[in-house]
């Protein structure tokens, strides 16, 4: 062997089998498992997570969309505003969801936090939610819109929580999921 790698400079790599019973089941039977693994070993028993988002960033505008869905959505927003439907869109619209504390009642804001800190009031933040689309219609009123491929648990708790608020805070704001 020694002869082998002087010879040819290198050693040959052996085939490592990439097969998910190989990941999992390297110890073959129940009494050649060790009690104690280490954590080189460890990996071997983890399952990696299917990646759940798998679509791809498209551009439109010079602008990164994080879905071809969204870009071509974008386009036609981009087309509404240069026919003239609609006055105006933004992207990506970033809401705080802070609680305030007032006349001993805990109520759901979208002021942000700086606002609030500017008029000294007292606030928990909870989290930001980002809006894919925000529509200027014609005649002022907006319409918030999501385009929603897999919707994860993290996305219907945000969204449960935005929606309540909007409801309440700005009942006159249309909310619209494009599935």
């Amino acid at each position: 062997m020694f002869e082998e790698r002087l010879e040819f400079g290198f050693r040959k790599k052996k085939k490592v089998d990439k097969s998910f019973s190989s990941k999992i089941n390297f110890y073959k039977k129940p009494n050649e498992m060790p009690e104690v693994i280490e954590a080189k070993d460890l990996k071997k028993f983890i399952k990696k997570k299917p990646r759940l988002s798998r679509h791809n960033k498209k551009v439109f505008n010079d602008i990164a969309y994080d879905s071809g869905w969204e870009a071509e959505y974008a386009k036609k927003l981009q087309l509404k505003k240069d026919v003239g439907i609609i006055k105006d869109w933004k992207r990506q619209v970033v809401i705080e969801m802070n609680v305030i504390e007032l006349n001993g009642h805990a109520i759901l804001t979208d002021t942000t936090m700086l606002v609030l800190k500017k008029r000294g009031m007292p606030f928990s933040h909870i989290c930001n939610y980002k809006i894919d689309f925000v529509v200027t219609n014609l005649d002022d009123s907006l319409e918030y819109i999501e385009i929603k491929g897999a919707e994860m648990s993290t996305w219907k708790l945000k969204y449960n929580i935005f929606r309540a608020m909007f409801e309440i805070v700005h009942p006159g704001i249309k909310l619209i999921i494009v599935r």
